[in-house]
């Protein structure tokens, strides 16, 4: 999937040569908004927040509302994360935050390892490769609706091996009945679940489509 970018600096949208030199500068936030309205993913960058010069967080407002943006550059802290999903994000995406001026930062990145993968068993976040194969771990608006549907996917491994149980034990027996009842259980919750989280989405859901 083709996503284009949208680099920011100074309160202006930008390209720059080799990732330095400003060769290009745009006031006309209309136009771009306007030419990358059919696409279903924009990546926003703040490159002052990448450089910790101040950040652009009122033009990125300002464009989440109006395009479905992933937005980077400088995001250290999960507090600064949810202000750009509460601002009108759709995903965040977290970079430099393993890397100080000592190099990497093993502690932090030990105990983020750890977190991420759990994060992701719990389909928290997301991860995914940019240009240069970098991993980029991706937190969605829709993170607790997606926890949620984790929850009851689980719930539908534990009804199939109740049931295989069932088929060895004989349809029968005392445990293969009381087997079929927790299948049966579970059953029931996991769709419940899935019922009421797709319900919640619906009527809950304020961020942009």
């Amino acid at each position: 999937m083709l996503i284009p970018s949208i680099d920011l600096m100074g309160g202006r949208i930008v390209q720059l040569v080799q990732g330095e030199k400003l060769k290009l500068a745009f006031d006309n936030f209309e136009y771009w908004i306007e030419r990358f309205s059919t696409y279903p993913t924009v990546q926003l960058i703040d490159l002052d927040a990448a450089m910790r010069q101040g950040d652009n967080a009122a033009l990125i407002a300002q464009i989440a509302k109006r395009l479905p943006c992933q937005v980077g550059g400088g995001i250290r802290t999960a507090q600064q994360a949810q202000a750009l999903l509460d601002a009108g994000a759709r995903r965040v995406i977290f970079g430099s935050i393993l890397f100080s001026s000592e190099g990497v930062a093993t502690e932090t990145a030990a105990s983020i390892s750890k977190a991420i993968a759990f994060l992701e068993s719990q389909s928290l976040v997301r991860r995914e490769r940019d240009e240069r194969r970098r991993d980029r771990y991706i937190v969605d608006d829709e993170l607790f609706y997606q926890a949620t549907i984790a929850s009851a996917r689980s719930n539908d491994q534990l009804v199939e091996t109740a049931r295989q149980g069932v088929t060895v034990l004989g349809p029968h027996t005392p445990a293969a009945t009381r087997l079929e009842n927790i299948a049966r259980f579970l059953d029931f919750i996991s769709e419940s679940i899935t019922r009421a989280a797709e319900q919640a989405r619906e009527v809950l859901h304020t961020g942009p489509r």
